[in-house]
């Protein structure tokens, strides 16, 4: 079971890169549904490492020029894939010729016949889950609060 993070949404806006103001009023319209829900009052977020990762995936394709809405699906699939390889350093996301698009586990995906899945591939954009997760987890060492899925406090 992946860790929890009680580290408040301000700390996972900056270990992730994420504009705070911008994301909650995004979350609040409906654009933007990944990321930790709002707590309870008086009590912080919970994120995972994976809800996090999505965040910053989320921002890449903000500045990759998306919509926030867009953004948000292809973050959101990015979280399902890393829940489907949870072992997968690396995820591409491929589009094809009619408009279909997949996430797939980098290693040992063959892209030299320009084909995948019946379908001319025609943009890939590869994400280093690996080294998203070392950049959030290096900003977030000097402030979380690790707990167990269950719970209850973690004894690393």
């Amino acid at each position: 079971m992946s860790k929890i993070f009680t580290n408040g949404l301000k700390l996972s806006c900056s270990a992730t890169g994420v504009d705070r103001s911008d994301f909650i009023a995004r979350r609040t319209s409906g654009d933007v549904t990944i990321g930790p829900a709002k707590p309870p009052r008086g009590q912080a977020s919970r994120s995972t490492i994976e809800m996090l990762i999505a965040m910053k995936i989320y921002q890449e394709f903000l500045e990759l020029g998306c919509k926030p809405r867009d953004a948000n699906k292809l973050a959101s699939r990015f979280q399902d894939a890393m829940d489907q390889y949870p072992h997968e350093e690396r995820l591409t996301l491929l589009k094809l010729e009619n408009g279909a698009t997949r996430i797939l586990p980098s290693k040992g995906l063959d892209l030299s016949t320009g084909f995948n899945s019946g379908g001319y591939v025609v943009s890939g954009i590869e994400f280093s889950i690996l080294n998203i997760r070392e950049i959030i987890e290096k900003k977030l060492a000097a402030h979380p609060v690790l707990i167990n899925g269950d719970g209850e406090p973690d004894e690393e």
